[in-house]
């Protein structure tokens, strides 16, 4: 039953995609199938380009963890100890990074609630 559904929703999804959208979606699936079964060929080169280049779509504005301290207003101390008490995020890490990055709808929430 659950496959018929995601069959039955895919199938939609696909159907609301222009047709630019689609042929988008083939190429990264097949770049993933690729990738999942040890058949991708690009170089190191290329996956940089093509990483900064999806990267490029992401418009929403994060914030560094110093950046983040400051839009808050809060100590470095008090900012660990407020993601230590689960009262902020964790954030998230950036790939082939260790830091994170925060959001300003996490920092907003924050703010919002205390």
């Amino acid at each position: 039953m659950c496959d018929i559904f995601i069959t039955f929703v895919v199938a939609n999804q696909e159907k609301a995609m222009s047709g630019t959208l689609q042929l988008i979606r083939a190429i990264l699936v097949e770049l993933i199938d690729r990738i999942d079964n040890g058949r991708c060929s690009t170089t190191e080169e290329q996956n940089e380009k093509f990483l900064q280049c999806l990267r490029s779509f992401d418009t929403e504005r994060k914030y560094n963890k110093t950046e983040a301290i400051r839009y808050l207003g809060v100590s470095r101390s008090k900012f660990d100890e407020l993601r230590r008490q689960g009262k902020l995020s964790n954030g998230k890490k950036k790939v082939g990074d260790v830091s994170r990055e925060w959001t300003k709808e996490e920092l907003d929430r924050y703010i919002n609630h205390n």
